[in-house]
């Protein structure tokens, strides 16, 4: 299992509960995430980066969960990072991601392209040019997924804390 983005934690609290620590990786970009998890719940710690090309996995998963990243990138990165995170799973590996969902996206963001990204972030210690409010239509949402190589895509709209597309 990989957490990834997993922040200090806001889910693997729960994850160590249902699955042995040993059998979950947790990756965030913040080192001090990372090791606070690593060090809390005994969890497998991965520092991640910005370039998704550049990270080495230890191995595939059968289940990847990116709570919340994918509301937070600019599209190039979007489109890198979902490829790279559907390559990393296990033959029969199961990917579950979530996006903010459009119909929350404020009206003075919504455009034609359906996909808004916004540099803003909580946390002065990300580059607001690679981590900001990302909002994306459904079947923009879709395209992206076949040109990573996602075959079957289904969706729950508004399914995480009420403002997040479940995927």
């Amino acid at each position: 299992f990989l957490e990834f983005a997993c922040g200090f934690g806001r889910f693997t609290r729960f994850l160590v509960t249902r699955l042995a620590a040993g059998r979950i990786t947790t990756s965030d970009i913040l080192p001090a995430a990372v090791s606070f998890v690593a060090d809390r719940f005994g969890t497998q710690p991965l520092l991640s980066q910005i370039d998704p090309e550049g990270l080495v996995f230890p191995r595939r998963y059968d289940v990847i969960w990116v709570g919340s990243l994918f509301s937070h990138l600019p599209r190039k990165r979007f489109e890198d990072w979902l490829r790279v995170l559907y390559a990393q799973l296990s033959p029969r590996g199961v990917l579950l991601f979530t996006t903010h969902a459009w119909e929350v996206c404020p009206s003075s963001w919504a455009n034609d392209t359906g996909f808004a990204f916004a540099g803003q972030s909580e946390t002065a210690e990300l580059d607001l040019e690679e981590y900001g409010s990302t909002y994306v239509q459904q079947h923009v949402l879709e395209e992206i997924a076949a040109r990573a190589g996602i075959l079957h895509l289904r969706s729950r709209s508004r399914d995480v804390w009420t403002t997040q597309d479940l995927h």
